[in-house]
C-alpha cells in the first residue's frame, strides 16, 4: 500500500512484498538491495515492511525501517506500527520556515544543506528544494547542533559530510563548499566534536 499524503501529514509506505509465496531467499534479498538504492527523494519518510517470516528483519533494519511486521496481522499490529511513525515524527526536530505555501515545518533529519541565493534561502533537503526569503542567519538560529556553517552562504548536515579538507569540504551529493579562512579551525574543532559524540552514542 503506498499513499502519499500532504507534506504536513504523515508519510508512510507499508512494503508488503517479502517474501512472497514461494520467492526464494536471493530474490527476497535483492529486493531489499534494489530499495536500499532508491534516490533520497524518493524514498518515503517512514517504512513499515509487512513479511511472513522474521527472517529479513536485519535486512528491514539496514533499509532504516520504522516497524517490522509479521503476517497475519490485526488493526492492534497496524494501529501499534502507525503509532511508532507518529512518535518518531513528534520527537523529530523541526524547521520552522516561510514558504509560498504559507509556515511549513521540515524535519532537520531531512535537511543536506541550506544557501543563500538572491535574497532567498534555499533549503536542500532528500526530496526537494524549498525557497524562503527568511534569511539564512534567522534560520541557522532555530538549527541544531548537527549544523556546521563552513561559509557565510552555506549551512550544512554534518551527517551528510563526506570529507572534510583544509579548505574545503564535500557533501554526500558531491558538492564542494569553501571553508571560511578565518574560521577553519573553529569549523574543525567542531567538526571533530560532533564525529566524537556520535561515535560515542553509536559505540
Amino acid at each position: 500500500i503506498s499513499h502519499e499524503p500532504p507534506k504536513s501529514a504523515l508519510q508512510v509506505r507499508f512494503m508488503s512484498r517479502v517474501p512472497l509465496a514461494g520467492a526464494s531467499h536471493t530474490a527476497c534479498s535483492g529486493f531489499f538491495s534494489e530499495a536500499a538504492h532508491i534516490p533520497p527523494r524518493f524514498r518515503p519518510r517512514y517504512v513499515i515492511v509487512i513479511s511472513t517470516s522474521r527472517e529479513f528483519a536485519i535486512d528491514a533494519f539496514r533499509l532504516k525501517a520504522t516497524h517490522y511486521l509479521i503476517k497475519p496481522l490485526d488493526r492492534k499490529d497496524v494501529f501499534e506500527a502507525l503509532d511508532r511513525c507518529m512518535e518518531h515524527q513528534r520527537l523529530s526536530p523541526q524547521l520552522q520556515l516561510h514558504a509560498a505555501s504559507g509556515l511549513i515545518s521540515i524535519p532537520m533529519a531531512s535537511i543536506i544543506y541550506l544557501e543563500s541565493f538572491h535574497k532567498r534561502t534555499l533549503i536542500h533537503t532528500e526530496r526537494e528544494t524549498i525557497s524562503t526569503y527568511d534569511p539564512l542567519q534567522a534560520l541557522n538560529e532555530k538549527l541544531d547542533d548537527r549544523f556546521l556553517q563552513p561559509h557565510r552562504s552555506f549551512i550544512v548536515s554534518m551527517p551528510h559530510i563526506r570529507a572534510f579538507y583544509y579548505d574545503h569540504l564535500i557533501l554526500d551529493n558531491d558538492l564542494e563548499i569553501m571553508l571560511s579562512r578565518k574560521k577553519r579551525n573553529e569549523l574543525k574543532k567542531q567538526y571533530q566534536y560532533y564525529l566524537c559524540r556520535i561515535t560515542r552514542e553509536h559505540g
